[in-house]
Protein backbone atom coordinates (compact mmCIF):
# COMPACT_ATOMS: atom_id res chain seq x y z
CA UNK A 1 0.00 0.00 0.00
CA UNK A 2 2.76 2.37 0.68
CA UNK A 3 4.84 1.59 -2.20
CA UNK A 4 1.25 3.13 -4.39
CA UNK A 5 1.15 6.05 -2.48
CA UNK A 6 5.30 6.88 -2.52
CA UNK A 7 5.37 6.23 -6.27
CA UNK A 8 2.90 9.21 -6.49
CA UNK A 9 4.49 11.39 -4.81
CA UNK A 10 7.80 10.41 -6.19
CA UNK A 11 6.31 11.87 -9.54
CA UNK A 12 6.13 15.09 -8.08
CA UNK A 13 8.67 15.23 -5.40
CA UNK A 14 12.47 13.89 -4.96
CA UNK A 15 12.64 10.43 -3.24
CA UNK A 16 13.33 12.09 0.23
CA UNK A 17 10.68 14.45 0.25
CA UNK A 18 8.46 11.83 -0.65
CA UNK A 19 9.19 9.18 1.84
CA UNK A 20 9.38 11.98 4.53
CA UNK A 21 5.86 12.66 3.79
CA UNK A 22 4.95 9.03 3.84
CA UNK A 23 6.31 8.42 7.09
CA UNK A 24 4.32 11.70 8.77
CA UNK A 25 1.20 10.88 7.32
CA UNK A 26 1.46 7.30 8.59
CA UNK A 27 3.40 7.87 11.96
CA UNK A 28 1.74 11.45 13.01
CA UNK A 29 -0.79 11.67 11.58
CA UNK A 30 -4.16 11.82 13.46
CA UNK A 31 -7.63 10.76 11.96
CA UNK A 32 -10.65 11.91 14.65
CA UNK A 33 -8.22 11.57 17.26
CA UNK A 34 -6.44 7.94 16.55
CA UNK A 35 -3.59 7.13 15.12
CA UNK A 36 -3.56 6.33 11.51
CA UNK A 37 -1.90 2.87 12.63
CA UNK A 38 -4.79 1.76 14.89
CA UNK A 39 -7.31 1.76 12.31
CA UNK A 40 -8.26 -0.83 10.13
CA UNK A 41 -6.37 -1.45 7.00
CA UNK A 42 -8.60 -0.65 4.27
CA UNK A 43 -9.77 2.81 6.52
CA UNK A 44 -5.89 3.54 6.74
CA UNK A 45 -5.93 3.32 2.62
CA UNK A 46 -8.78 5.77 2.20
CA UNK A 47 -7.21 8.25 4.55
CA UNK A 48 -3.39 7.81 3.19
CA UNK A 49 -5.42 8.32 -0.38
CA UNK A 50 -6.72 11.27 -0.06
CA UNK A 51 -3.92 12.73 2.05
CA UNK A 52 -1.29 11.93 -0.98
CA UNK A 53 -4.03 13.61 -3.30
CA UNK A 54 -4.26 16.93 -1.38
CA UNK A 55 -0.32 16.81 -1.10
CA UNK A 56 -0.49 16.75 -4.95
CA UNK A 57 -2.81 18.90 -5.48
CA UNK A 58 -0.71 21.54 -3.50
CA UNK A 59 -1.72 21.65 -0.02
CA UNK A 60 1.29 21.79 2.45
CA UNK A 61 1.66 18.85 4.58
CA UNK A 62 1.54 20.86 7.89
CA UNK A 63 -2.24 21.75 6.94
CA UNK A 64 -3.17 18.09 5.96
CA UNK A 65 -1.54 16.54 9.60
CA UNK A 66 -2.37 19.35 11.53
CA UNK A 67 0.51 20.73 12.73
CA UNK A 68 3.76 22.34 12.22
CA UNK A 69 7.17 21.77 14.49
CA UNK A 70 8.90 24.91 15.09
CA UNK A 71 11.91 25.32 17.94
CA UNK A 72 11.29 21.20 19.01
CA UNK A 73 7.49 21.67 19.24
CA UNK A 74 4.47 20.75 17.32
CA UNK A 75 2.26 23.86 17.27
CA UNK A 76 -1.32 23.54 15.39
CA UNK A 77 -1.99 24.82 12.42
CA UNK A 78 -4.64 25.42 9.43
CA UNK A 79 -5.27 27.46 7.12
CA UNK A 80 -5.76 30.62 9.18
CA UNK A 81 -2.64 30.61 10.37
CA UNK A 82 1.10 30.51 8.19
CA UNK A 83 3.56 27.37 8.83
CA UNK A 84 5.83 28.32 10.37
CA UNK A 85 9.37 28.86 8.79
CA UNK A 86 13.11 27.35 9.92
CA UNK A 87 14.21 31.80 9.28
CA UNK A 88 11.57 33.01 12.18
CA UNK A 89 13.18 30.43 14.22
CA UNK A 90 16.23 32.50 13.64
CA UNK A 91 14.55 35.08 14.73
CA UNK A 92 13.37 33.72 17.75
CA UNK A 93 16.75 31.97 18.94
CA UNK A 94 18.65 35.29 18.30
CA UNK A 95 16.20 36.98 20.32
CA UNK A 96 16.56 35.19 23.28
CA UNK A 97 19.89 35.60 23.38
CA UNK A 98 19.69 39.14 23.75
CA UNK A 99 16.83 39.30 26.31
CA UNK A 100 18.09 40.59 29.36
CA UNK A 101 17.77 37.65 32.09
CA UNK A 102 16.68 37.79 35.48
CA UNK A 103 14.38 40.97 34.50
CA UNK A 104 10.55 40.63 34.66
CA UNK A 105 10.03 42.28 31.58
CA UNK A 106 6.86 42.40 28.91
CA UNK A 107 7.72 41.22 25.83
CA UNK A 108 5.12 41.74 22.40
CA UNK A 109 4.72 39.64 19.79
CA UNK A 110 2.80 40.95 16.77
CA UNK A 111 1.11 39.43 14.60
CA UNK A 112 1.36 36.19 16.55
CA UNK A 113 -0.64 33.89 13.71
CA UNK A 114 -0.26 29.97 15.27
CA UNK A 115 1.27 31.66 18.15
CA UNK A 116 4.84 30.26 17.99
CA UNK A 117 7.23 32.84 18.40
CA UNK A 118 5.53 34.01 21.62
CA UNK A 119 4.89 30.80 22.79
CA UNK A 120 8.13 29.68 22.32
CA UNK A 121 9.79 32.38 24.41
CA UNK A 122 6.72 31.95 27.14
CA UNK A 123 8.12 28.42 27.29
CA UNK A 124 11.67 29.37 26.88
CA UNK A 125 11.74 31.86 29.53
CA UNK A 126 8.90 31.62 32.02
CA UNK A 127 10.22 34.82 33.95
CA UNK A 128 9.12 36.78 31.26
CA UNK A 129 5.13 38.29 30.75
CA UNK A 130 4.69 37.75 26.93
CA UNK A 131 1.85 39.68 25.34
CA UNK A 132 0.47 38.05 21.75
CA UNK A 133 -1.42 40.91 19.56
CA UNK A 134 -3.49 39.57 16.49
CA UNK A 135 -6.52 40.81 14.32
CA UNK A 136 -7.40 37.72 12.72
CA UNK A 137 -9.83 35.92 15.27
CA UNK A 138 -9.39 32.42 13.33
CA UNK A 139 -5.75 33.13 13.97
CA UNK A 140 -6.29 33.74 17.60
CA UNK A 141 -8.07 30.30 18.27
CA UNK A 142 -5.55 28.94 17.23
CA UNK A 143 -3.11 30.53 19.58
CA UNK A 144 -4.98 29.78 21.96
CA UNK A 145 -5.54 26.28 21.43
CA UNK A 146 -1.60 25.92 21.39
CA UNK A 147 -0.77 27.41 24.49
CA UNK A 148 -3.40 25.08 25.91
CA UNK A 149 -1.74 22.62 24.31
CA UNK A 150 1.51 23.70 25.39
CA UNK A 151 0.51 24.50 29.06
CA UNK A 152 1.69 27.89 28.61
CA UNK A 153 0.94 30.44 31.41
CA UNK A 154 2.57 33.45 31.40
CA UNK A 155 0.61 34.52 28.64
CA UNK A 156 -1.89 37.18 27.57
CA UNK A 157 -3.79 37.76 24.09
CA UNK A 158 -4.30 41.19 22.57
CA UNK A 159 -7.18 41.08 19.92
CA UNK A 160 -6.78 44.32 17.83
CA UNK A 161 -5.88 45.84 14.18
CA UNK A 162 -2.36 47.02 14.32
CA UNK A 163 -2.57 48.87 11.15
CA UNK A 164 -5.84 50.93 12.30
CA UNK A 165 -6.29 50.64 15.83
CA UNK A 166 -4.18 53.11 17.61
CA UNK A 167 -6.18 52.47 21.47
CA UNK A 168 -4.96 48.77 21.69
CA UNK A 169 -2.16 49.68 24.29
CA UNK A 170 -4.21 52.06 26.24
CA UNK A 171 -4.15 49.98 29.64
CA UNK A 172 -1.15 47.85 29.22
CA UNK A 173 1.98 48.37 30.52
CA UNK A 174 5.00 49.62 28.39
CA UNK A 175 6.56 46.92 26.68
CA UNK A 176 10.73 45.87 26.87
CA UNK A 177 10.72 43.40 24.13
CA UNK A 178 8.75 43.79 20.69
CA UNK A 179 8.94 40.94 18.25
CA UNK A 180 7.07 40.67 15.38
CA UNK A 181 7.26 38.58 11.86
CA UNK A 182 4.93 41.11 10.27
CA UNK A 183 3.17 40.90 6.76
CA UNK A 184 5.85 42.29 4.58
CA UNK A 185 5.32 40.93 0.65
CA UNK A 186 4.15 43.05 -1.75
CA UNK A 187 1.67 41.55 -4.57
CA UNK A 188 4.46 42.52 -7.41
CA UNK A 189 6.60 39.60 -5.47
CA UNK A 190 3.79 36.79 -6.02
CA UNK A 191 5.80 35.32 -9.11
CA UNK A 192 8.64 34.65 -6.84
CA UNK A 193 6.21 32.82 -4.66
CA UNK A 194 5.48 28.90 -4.57
CA UNK A 195 1.84 28.36 -5.99
CA UNK A 196 1.76 26.58 -2.55
CA UNK A 197 2.18 29.24 -0.53
CA UNK A 198 0.36 31.70 -2.95
CA UNK A 199 -2.95 29.38 -2.93
CA UNK A 200 -2.77 27.81 0.54
CA UNK A 201 -1.39 30.23 3.28
CA UNK A 202 -3.62 33.18 4.68
CA UNK A 203 -3.11 36.75 2.55
CA UNK A 204 -3.48 38.35 5.42
CA UNK A 205 -0.60 37.23 7.06
CA UNK A 206 2.05 37.30 3.67
CA UNK A 207 1.01 40.74 1.99
CA UNK A 208 1.36 43.92 3.12
CA UNK A 209 -0.23 47.04 1.66
CA UNK A 210 0.41 47.64 -1.37
CA UNK A 211 0.20 51.46 -1.27
CA UNK A 212 3.22 51.13 1.32
CA UNK A 213 4.07 47.95 1.92
CA UNK A 214 6.72 48.78 4.87
CA UNK A 215 3.33 49.93 6.09
CA UNK A 216 3.79 47.70 9.38
CA UNK A 217 7.36 48.67 10.12
CA UNK A 218 6.26 52.26 10.26
CA UNK A 219 3.49 51.86 12.49
CA UNK A 220 6.27 50.03 15.39
CA UNK A 221 8.43 53.05 14.57
CA UNK A 222 5.42 55.80 15.53
CA UNK A 223 4.15 53.28 18.06
CA UNK A 224 7.81 53.16 20.00
CA UNK A 225 7.22 56.11 22.09
CA UNK A 226 3.74 55.29 23.37
CA UNK A 227 4.25 51.35 23.69
CA UNK A 228 8.09 50.58 24.24
CA UNK A 229 10.32 51.37 27.34
CA UNK A 230 13.67 53.21 27.29
CA UNK A 231 16.01 51.20 26.60
CA UNK A 232 14.48 48.07 25.18
CA UNK A 233 14.51 46.13 22.11
CA UNK A 234 12.77 45.57 18.73
CA UNK A 235 13.50 42.20 16.64
CA UNK A 236 11.82 42.12 13.15
CA UNK A 237 11.63 39.68 10.30
CA UNK A 238 12.18 41.48 7.19
CA UNK A 239 11.64 41.71 3.21
CA UNK A 240 15.53 40.63 2.21
CA UNK A 241 15.00 42.79 -1.11
CA UNK A 242 13.90 45.84 1.14
CA UNK A 243 16.77 45.73 3.80
CA UNK A 244 18.02 48.73 3.54
CA UNK A 245 14.26 50.97 2.96
CA UNK A 246 13.17 48.87 5.98
CA UNK A 247 16.43 50.11 8.16
CA UNK A 248 15.33 53.60 6.86
CA UNK A 249 12.40 53.45 9.03
CA UNK A 250 14.11 53.26 12.63
CA UNK A 251 17.72 55.12 11.71
CA UNK A 252 16.72 58.28 12.87
CA UNK A 253 14.49 57.30 15.74
CA UNK A 254 16.49 54.72 17.21
CA UNK A 255 19.58 54.51 19.41
CA UNK A 256 21.05 52.03 17.35
CA UNK A 257 19.49 49.55 13.83
CA UNK A 258 21.40 46.29 13.29
CA UNK A 259 20.86 44.08 10.15
CA UNK A 260 21.07 40.48 10.67
CA UNK A 261 21.48 37.88 7.84
CA UNK A 262 20.02 34.27 8.82
CA UNK A 263 21.67 30.67 7.63
CA UNK A 264 21.41 31.38 4.18
CA UNK A 265 23.12 34.58 4.29
CA UNK A 266 20.16 36.80 3.32
CA UNK A 267 18.84 39.97 5.05
CA UNK A 268 16.47 38.56 7.42
CA UNK A 269 16.23 40.77 10.51
CA UNK A 270 16.45 43.63 12.24
CA UNK A 271 17.63 44.49 15.65
CA UNK A 272 16.83 48.11 16.81
CA UNK A 273 17.77 49.12 19.94
CA UNK A 274 14.86 52.46 21.65
CA UNK A 275 15.75 55.50 22.65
Amino acid sequence: MQKKYLKSLEEVFDKREAKAMIRALLEDLEWDGLPCIQLAEKDQEKLLESAVAKIIQGIPLQYITGKANFYGRFFKVDENVLIPRPETEELVYYALKKIPKNEQLNILDVGTGSGCIAITIAIERPDLTVYALEVSLEALDIAMKNVEKLGVKNMKFIHADFLHNDSWFIDLPKFDVLISNPPYICSKEKNNMSKSTLEEEPHLALFAPDKDVLAFYRMIAELMPAIMNKNSYLFMEINEFRSKETMKVFEEIAKRVKLIQDMQGKDRMLEVKVN
